[in-house]
């Protein structure tokens, strides 16, 4: 499969070879010996150009244009349905560990508390990753894109893991009032 890129490269390369094919040729003019026929017997109607390019030209240059958009189009349906595969798969594999994780500690509150915090580490490094390579490309940053990544990656990680925490530490709370407020509404 060819890249999007090499794919450009041939539609900007065709593109040329199609200008090159349509520039009209320089022609010398040719003395007259026969009487010419009169201005207004012209076979092209008046105001049309006589260097239209040839229609098989034409044909080539839309045949190119429909490959590389049908390339174009496989290509974006490939990358989707990867990038598709690769979230189910995270996904699962954040519902099974904590799956996992419930069933040792034999509470579905702690396998909730384990999806809860992977959950918002995994979201956060993928937002970290896009926010650090947003504000690197918006503040002219000298890093590699590696670099860029990997700190947006790593900080989001690790910003999604505290929020996930908190968030912890919050349900808990409530949870508490919740069982408290429940428990006195039985005794009255």
């Amino acid at each position: 499969m060819m890249a999007p890129v090499t794919v450009l490269r041939l539609l900007a390369i065709f593109t040329c070879l199609f200008a090159i094919a349509a520039t009209p040729v320089e022609r010398e003019p040719t003395t007259q010996t026969a009487v010419t026929a009169p201005a207004a017997a012209s076979t092209m109607p008046a105001g049309v150009d006589d260097d239209i390019p040839p229609p098989f030209l034409i044909a080539l240059v839309l045949i190119v244009v429909a490959v590389a958009l049908c390339l174009l189009g496989v290509g974006l349906a490939v990358g989707f349905a990867v990038m598709s595969t690769v979230a189910v798969l995270v996904f699962f594999g954040l519902l099974s560990t904590s799956f996992f994780v419930g069933v040792k500690e034999r509470r579905v509150e702690s396998g909730l508390r384990a999806f809860v915090i992977q959950a918002f580490a995994v979201a956060g490094a993928v937002l970290g990753a896009f926010a650090f390579y947003v504000a690197a490309w918006m503040l002219k940053v000298d890093w590699s894109i590696q670099m860029t990544l990997l700190a947006g990656v790593l900080t989001g990680a690790a910003v999604g893991v505290a929020v996930g925490l908190l968030l912890n530490v919050a349900w808990a709370k409530v949870r508490v009032w919740i069982v408290s407020r429940a428990t006195l509404m039985r005794n009255d």
